[in-house]
């Protein structure tokens, strides 16, 4: 039996009460389960540096996906396909490297092909982007990326909405999962 695909998606962070990738991912996992059952792994990750890379890691190592999609969200814009991870961090208003001496920077295997699959009317939605940034969304994507560099793997930034808004978070959700059947 071929396993499902991951996906991924942080908790909220900062006090919030919600955090739109972790909402747009129990959109897409909610729907697939009421349509024709659930073909994705799906893990909610710790908004932490100490334990996000270990809860992710274990259910790579769990799962064997044949596809990762990580989600996270920023404050605005479209949705961005991330295709570089870096090995930067930011701590204590400095940037440092995630691993001393690994490589300054990844490229995802399937990030740029992915954006040239979308038609002009899927990619209004999108932009790609080659900068995940220095938080942890970059820190999942780099880690990721560095172990598991012959599984398609690509990180997806949403832009930040509230809970509330439910329609922007199910086209949010249309649109992924549209990127989701191309891996």
């Amino acid at each position: 039996m071929r396993s499902a695909k991951l996906l991924t998606a942080f908790r909220p962070f900062g006090g919030r009460k919600n955090n739109t990738s972790l909402d747009v991912a129990q959109n897409i996992i909610s729907r697939l389960r009421e349509e024709r059952g659930s073909d994705l792994d799906f893990v909610d990750l710790p908004v932490n540096f100490a334990t996000t890379w270990q809860v992710c890691r274990a259910m790579i190592a769990r799962a064997k996906p044949p596809a990762i999609i990580l989600l996270g969200e920023k404050k605005s814009g479209r949705l961005t396909l991330e295709s570089t991870a870096r090995n930067l961090r930011g701590k204590s208003g400095g940037l440092i490297p995630i691993l001393k001496k690994g490589p300054q920077k990844i490229l995802s295997p399937v990030a740029s092909g992915l954006y040239q699959k979308l038609s002009s009317s899927q990619r209004k939605f999108w932009e790609l982007s080659n900068d995940a940034g220095t938080y942890l969304c970059n820190y999942a994507y780099y880690r990721t990326l560095l172990i598991h560099r012959e599984t398609p793997c690509v990180f997806i930034h949403v832009p930040a909405l509230n809970p509330e808004q439910h329609t922007e978070i199910k086209i949010f959700a249309d649109r992924i999962l549209e990127v989701i059947a191309l891996l």
